[in-house]
């Protein structure tokens, strides 16, 4: 479960990150990131201005005649109150609009993200790498662009307020000014190499954090609550959970103590600078070469120096952290740009036939191909069966079919024309697909129907007539909405359905698609033989003159196909109408027996 995370970036790469970042803030709502930016340039121009004038009011008070009052003081002591209470109001909105900010910068990331994970070709979702890159880019890279701008601007408002007191600074004593940058040398090589170190934990540990959330939502998920109860399994999984735990926290707890080793290093070192720069103050003042009023607003300095010189560290190390979470969301998205090119040649204006050519194909790290020179053709108004034993390629070759993979090897054919010149999008939507792990929708019924279509969602009539012709006009009668029902228990007053009767909306579904090819892989799996029988029987009519491909496990079912197909291992092994395939008495005779007699048994 070990990942190798990439070396840390260099200030080139590192600039670059934060340029996509601020661009990236900025998108998400360009009115308000200027407005962010204002406060926080004038928040650093305050700072500056409220030491001028407490410089101010000090040589004020110093030459103050008593018998006059404090009327002469009145002035600057004023212009300090509207400052400092100016400076208190603008930090409490800025505080409230930056939580606006990044709000909006998350969801116009998170957007990036589900439109790349959306895009991309499905044989990534095969890839444990995958799966650890969108995790990473969801977890941290989502509030990356927004913490990076955050910091940056943190970074220019401290250094503008730094740079104002530094020129009051130096109007009264340079010698200051040096201690001060020195002091901050020793907390930045802390902090980062305290970041390196804390972003090779978290993404080295990206797996481990995966499987422990995949037992979290074995315990706690309603799909698995029945079997893990009937099983007794909580304590075993809870004990695999903690497990996992523990070796986090064991790997934590270590860069945690190598951490704050690192911090009170730096901090003695940056103490002992301090401390040094006081003494020369003291004496400065001592030898008579600085006023007292010198010596407090150079104290005064250089404790703001220091507060927003260690502000700015820690912006600092947060823009550095930031920058390095932000190349999994770039990793991420750099995914999408591997997807196919727009399309070189339109798709087929009519369908006509759909065909494999030789197709071969192997899913990743996978230890031989899954399909291995497969040809098969499938005219308009045919139904062609696909069977086999478990694992044989059937589904694999359906998805290839589909346009959701790609072969490895060999040709795709729509019409007699390699698919690879069209864009997979055109072609799909030529396709109707029941997969056999088919989605459930937590909406309503109409809304699980019209999806097929998603632009007709609205065609109400054709929902209706595509929940007659698949069967879920009868029970849907019964619910509590009818059509209108929300189904499923995630969310308040939704409403659960059987297996079966979740077959019928995925049927109505492909139905509602009206396209000219349809896929079904195992949809009736959960029906009983004869309602299965019943529903295959009517496949034609079903599907009027569409090309069908059929894939089931009950060989029975697929009997009046007007050609079968059966893999094994990948392969092409037989074809030919049923009576065919019976009389030369190979693999699908043989299994065709096999079950028939099961099921008289």
């Amino acid at each position: 479960m070990e990942h190798s995370p990439t070396a840390p970036p260099g200030w080139r790469s590192t600039l670059a990150r934060v340029g996509t970042a601020v661009g990236l803030v900025r998108a998400s709502s360009p009115r308000l990131f200027a407005i962010v930016i204002a406060m926080q340039v004038i928040a650093g121009a305050g700072l500056a201005l409220v030491l001028v004038l407490a410089q101010a009011t000090l040589e004020a008070l110093r030459t103050l005649d008593r018998a006059r009052g404090i009327g002469p003081l009145v002035p600057e002591l004023a212009g300090l109150l509207a400052l400092l209470v100016g400076s208190s109001v603008l930090a409490a909105a800025r505080t409230g609009l930056e939580e606006l900010q990044i709000e909006y910068a998350i969801r116009h990331v998170k957007g990036r993200i589900l439109e790349v994970a959306g895009r991309v070709e499905l044989v990534e979702f095969e890839r444990p790498a995958f799966h650890d890159l969108l995790r990473r880019a969801f977890e941290r890279g989502a509030s990356a662009p927004f913490m990076i701008t955050i910091a940056l601007l943190a970074i220019a408002s401290g250094s503008i307020a730094i740079l104002g007191v530094v020129v009051a600074l130096a109007a009264l004593d340079p010698i200051a000014i040096p201690f001060v940058a020195a002091a901050c040398i020793p907390r930045w090589i802390a902090s980062k190499r305290n970041v390196d170190d804390g972003y090779e934990f978290r993404a080295g540990f990206t797996p481990v954090v995966r499987a422990r959330i995949y037992f979290e939502d074995v315990i706690a998920s309603r799909a698995s609550a029945a079997e893990v109860r009937a099983f007794g399994l909580v304590p075993y999984l809870r004990r695999r959970w903690q497990e996992l735990y523990a070796d986090w926290f064991a790997r934590l707890h270590a860069i945690l103590r190598r951490s704050l080793r690192r911090v009170l290093l730096a901090s003695l070192g940056s103490s002992v600078v301090i401390v040094a720069t006081l003494l020369v103050l003291v004496e400065l003042y001592v030898t008579g070469r600085i006023e007292i009023a010198a010596v407090v607003t150079t104290g005064l300095a250089l404790q703001q120096i220091g507060a927003r010189v260690q502000a700015i560290g820690e912006q600092a190390t947060r823009l550095y952290e930031s920058s390095r979470f932000l190349e999994d969301f770039a990793a991420f998205v750099a995914l999408g740009e591997r997807s196919p090119p727009p399309e070189t040649a339109p798709p087929p204006a009519r369908f006509e036939r759909i065909g494999a050519d030789g197709v071969g194909f192997a899913y990743p790290d996978a230890p031989r191909p899954a399909l291995d020179g497969v040809s098969l053709e499938i005219a308009a108004g045919q139904v062609v069966a696909l069977v086999g034993e478990n694992g044989s390629g059937k589904t694999t070759l359906a998805r290839l079919l589909c346009g959701l993979y790609r072969p490895t090897s060999g040709r795709i054919l729509w019409n007699d024309r390699d698919a690879a010149a069209s864009h997979p999008d055109q072609l799909r939507a030529s396709v109707a697909v029941i997969f056999q792990d088919f989605a459930r929708y937590a909406l309503t019924v109409s809304e699980n129907i019209g999806v097929g279509r998603h632009e007709r969602l609205g065609d109400r009539a054709a929902v209706e007539q595509a929940a007659r012709t698949a069967g879920v006009a009868g029970f849907a009668a019964g619910l509590p909405h009818g059509l209108d029902t929300r189904l499923g228990r995630q969310f308040e007053g939704g409403t659960d359905l059987s297996v079966g009767q979740w077959q019928r909306i995925a049927l109505a579904r492909a139905l509602f698609r009206d396209a000219p090819f349809v896929v079904l892989d195992e949809p009736t799996a959960a029906l009983d033989p004869r309602a299965e029988q019943e529903l295959f029987a009517d496949v034609r009519a079903l599907c009027g003159g569409r090309a069908v491909l059929l894939i089931s496990h009950r060989f029975s079912t697929v009997r009046s196909a007007d050609r079968i197909y059966v893999l094994h291992d990948g392969r092409v092994e037989e074809s030919g109408t049923h009576d065919e395939l019976m009389a030369r008495n190979g693999r699908y005779a043989e299994l065709f027996t096999l079950q028939a007699a099961g099921y008289a048994g």
